[in-house]
């Protein structure tokens, strides 16, 4: 791999190289690096909450709106 000024990848036990190392003074407003750590906590956001898919919102408020009808 090519070498970049304050990029280190590190080895995992195995040694495959699992790990970046990024140093945050030299790269911080960094746009890209910005998309990245956006994703990466986005993608955490929704692995911690309950989202339903189109059908399933729908069956459900259906059966909300019925309910409030009776």
């Amino acid at each position: 791999m090519t070498k970049v000024a304050g990029i280190q990848f590190e080895r995992n036990t195995s040694g495959r190289t699992g790990y970046v190392r990024i140093n945050l003074d030299k790269y911080a407003n960094n746009e890209v690096l910005q998309d990245f750590l956006d994703g990466v906590e986005a993608e955490k956001i929704l692995m911690t909450e309950d989202f339903l898919d189109a059908g399933a919102f729908f069956r459900k408020e259906n059966q909300r709106r019925v309910s409030l009808n009776m």
